[in-house]
C-alpha cells in the first residue's frame, strides 16, 4: 500500500488529469490525500453566481464530492486566492506543503508539471513549482525546523514525484476500469466544467460553428467528447504522468545491481 499526496491548483484538476489514475490507486488499496490549493472560485462564466465566496462554497462541496467518488481519505483546502498564486507566495507556499508531506508522509507526491509548455495559469505554475521544492527537501531537518521543533513533525524522503498533464510524459497508465469513476468524479464539478463547456461553445461561435451536443447532451456525453475520447490510446483510457525520481536513487539502483546490500533485519 502506498501513501499518495496529491496537490493541485484547483479544485477539478485532478479529477481531470488524474481521476481515473486516483480511482485505480485508491482501488488496489493505496491511501490517498488530495490538498486544494485555491477553491476555483473565480472560475464561472456564470452571471447567476454573484461573489467569490458564493462560488467557494459551491466547489469545496463538489470538491468534497468527488473525493468520495474517487476513494480519496482525506480533502485539504488551503484557500488560497483563486488566479493569485504568483511567483511571491511560491515560498510560503513550498514551506506549507513540506509540513503536509512531514504529516503524511507519503510515498508519492502528484501535481501539475512546472514545466508545461506556455502554462497560462499562474496558479497551475507555482503550486507546482513550490509542490516540487517541497518535495525535493522534505527530508533535511533544517528546511523548516520550526515544523520540527514546534510542530511535532519529522523529515520524510519521498520516493518519486508524479507530474500530471506533463509534455514530456515517461509513464502511462491504463484507468479503462475507471472511467465510471473518472467521469462521476467529474461530473461532481458542474460549476466548473459548465464554465469550461460555455467557454468552448462560445469559441466554436465566434469561429462559425456550433456542437448540437454542447446545447443540449448531458453532461456524460460532453465530458466524454470534450476531455476521455481525446485522451484515448487504441480504445484503451490511458492518463500519463512524468514520473521523477530523486538523482540519489540512482546511486541505490547501483547497489542493489551490484549485490552490495542484504536484507535489514
Amino acid at each position: 500500500m502506498k501513501t499518495v499526496l496529491v496537490v493541485e491548483p484547483h479544485p477539478d484538476d485532478t479529477a481531470i488529469m488524474a481521476g481515473g489514475t486516483v480511482a485505480k490507486l485508491t482501488a488496489e488499496g493505496s491511501r490517498v490525500i488530495i490538498v486544494t490549493v485555491t477553491d476555483g472560485e473565480r472560475g464561472t462564466m456564470d452571471r447567476n453566481i454573484k461573489s467569490a465566496d458564493d462560488l467557494r462554497k459551491i466547489t469545496r462541496t463538489e470538491a468534497s464530492r468527488a473525493s468520495e467518488i474517487l476513494g480519496v481519505e482525506q480533502q485539504i483546502f488551503l484557500g488560497y486566492l483563486n488566479h493569485d498564486v504568483m511567483f511571491e507566495k511560491e515560498l510560503e507556499l513550498k514551506n506549507r506543503i513540506m509540513g503536509l508531506i512531514r504529516k503524511f508522509k507519503p510515498h508519492i507526491v502528484m501535481t501539475y508539471d512546472p514545466y508545461g509548455k506556455y502554462e497560462p495559469n499562474p496558479d497551475h505554475r507555482t503550486v507546482s513549482f513550490a509542490t516540487y521544492d517541497a518535495a525535493t527537501f522534505s527530508h533535511y531537518h533544517l528546511e523548516c525546523p520550526e515544523q520540527i521543533e514546534k510542530e511535532g513533525l519529522d523529515t520524510h524522503i519521498v520516493d518519486e514525484v508524479w507530474f500530471y498533464n506533463s509534455p514530456g510524459p515517461n509513464a502511462s497508465f491504463d484507468v479503462t476500469d475507471y472511467l465510471p469513476k473518472k467521469v462521476e468524479a467529474m461530473s461532481a464539478y458542474s460549476s466548473q466544467l459548465d464554465s469550461m463547456i460555455e467557454e468552448v461553445r462560445q469559441r466554436l461561435h465566434s469561429a462559425g460553428y456550433r456542437a448540437k451536443f454542447l446545447e443540449s447532451g448531458s453532461k456524460k456525453e460532453k465530458i466524454l467528447n470534450l476531455w476521455v475520447y481525446p485522451s484515448l490510446s487504441g480504445g484503451r483510457l490511458v492518463e500519463k504522468f512524468r514520473i521523477i525520481r530523486p538523482f540519489i536513487t540512482e546511486r541505490v539502483g547501483y547497489l542493489l545491481s551490484s549485490n552490495l546490500v542484504e536484507p535489514a533485519v
